[in-house]
């Protein structure tokens, strides 16, 4: 019996290093496939436009009320429109966009809606990469800082009261995606919140969802967090609850040129 337990005994090590390493180039190749996927997507729409064709300015009469947007990436896509008298919400989040995107897509798809509210949420998609990018983290923390001021200059061009939000704090990533994953994230996410929140006027206003969806650690708390990135629907409840109280601030009427 043990000699017989020597001579399998290899012979299934060997077995199971083949099926993990199987499993393994499944996982990368899957991997590589969402990745070419996601690569395609935007070399062939590079602003995110078909996410709203085929009438990208096409929204629902606000009547009496007042045309509110969320705008941004996907954490402005996913944001629940909160309970709010005599308003109307669309959305113009676009999954995966970066802030260069969104200030590019601004003029196009939001700015001829003529929205009285713009609710800005972006920049995470550009602070991410920063471990895969070595020594460029300084250039993508000021490059992610200006383009937020560029669309908040584009909605307040356009008459809009500008609710500029902090971008949310982020969890450490499984595993799987600690390959390009360092503090140096959260570093920038520090900065660039702070080039936020000193863009505070009577008509931009922070709303700082960072300091109410982070915990002791600095990262995103659990009791929010979808996965590292995404919030969940408490995360949201606490932001609208928030976000009522800004909208309470102020009459929301357009400048008049």
């Amino acid at each position: 019996m043990n000699l017989w337990y020597r001579a399998i005994l290899p012979v299934a090590g060997l077995i199971a290093l083949l099926v993990i390493s199987l499993g393994f180039n499944y996982y990368l190749v899957k991997r590589y496939r969402h990745a070419y996927r996601e690569l395609s997507r935007v070399t062939l729409d590079p602003l995110g436009l078909n996410q709203f064709a085929p009438e990208p300015t096409a929204v629902p009469e606000a009547g009496n009320g007042k045309l509110m947007i969320f705008f941004g990436d996907s954490r402005a896509a996913a944001w629940p429109s909160p309970e709010v008298d005599h308003a109307v919400f669309v959305h113009r989040g676009v999954n995966g966009q970066t802030s260069a995107q969104a200030a590019l897509r601004y003029a196009v798809d939001t700015a001829p809606l003529r929205p009285d509210v713009v609710i800005v949420q972006v920049g995470i998609n550009d602070l991410r990469v920063i471990p895969a990018l070595g020594d460029d983290s300084t250039a993508v923390t000021a490059a992610t800082a200006v383009n937020i001021r560029h669309i908040v200059e584009q909605a307040a061009a356009g008459g809009a009261i500008v609710v500029l939000t902090t971008i949310f704090p982020v969890q450490t990533p499984p595993w799987q995606e600690r390959m390009f994953w360092s503090e140096a994230v959260l570093t920038a996410v520090t900065a660039v919140n702070q080039d936020i929140r000193a863009q505070a006027t009577d008509r931009i206003l922070v709303l700082d969802a960072y300091a109410l969806l982070v915990n002791d650690n600095g990262e995103l708390a659990d009791a929010y967090a979808q996965d590292y990135l995404h919030l969940n629907a408490a995360g949201y409840r606490r932001l609208n609850d928030a976000l009522r109280d800004v909208l309470a601030q102020k009459p929301y009427c357009r400048l008049k040129n």
